[in-house]
């Protein structure tokens, strides 16, 4: 049986999207994966980008990827 964590995440993505997830406990991942392949193709990320996740408030979080170079 797959239960849900007491409290969603919200995430703003950098194309504007928003969805709702929360992290699985056992795994600590997010459970809705999908959004994240579709992101790293819109941005056409490379290895060597990093992503990057800022808190706003509890609760809510902006996902983008940071093409960047860090020297």
């Amino acid at each position: 049986m797959i239960s849900q964590a007491n409290r969603l995440l919200r995430l703003q993505l950098q194309d504007g999207q928003q969805l709702e997830t929360d992290i699985d406990g056992t795994k600590n991942i997010f459970r809705k994966r999908g959004w994240v392949r579709l992101m790293f193709q819109r941005a056409n990320a490379k290895i060597g980008d990093n992503v990057c996740i800022k808190q706003h408030e509890d609760g809510y979080y902006e996902v983008w990827v940071d093409k960047s170079e860090i020297n």
